[in-house]
């Protein structure tokens, strides 16, 4: 039953759920450490677009100087 609720929560069309229908693993410790390296990469990318975003709040766009208006 564990394995079917794993299988159903997967998000479809992503790598992991690809290489787990390629390779199915055979017990859940084997599961979680197949998902070891994807759950690393995701939080990378989070961490990324989060340090991103921060960079573009902190340098707002500057206007243009007007002299002598």
């Amino acid at each position: 039953m564990k394995k079917y609720l794993l299988e159903r929560g997967l998000r479809p069309h992503s790598n992991f759920a690809k290489a787990m229908c390629i390779e199915k693993p055979r017990t859940l410790d084997e599961l979680l450490h197949k998902a070891q390296s994807y759950i690393q990469y995701e939080e990378v990318e989070v961490a990324d677009a989060i340090r991103h975003a921060r960079l573009d709040d902190s340098n707002p766009p500057r206007e243009p100087h007007r002299k002598g208006g």
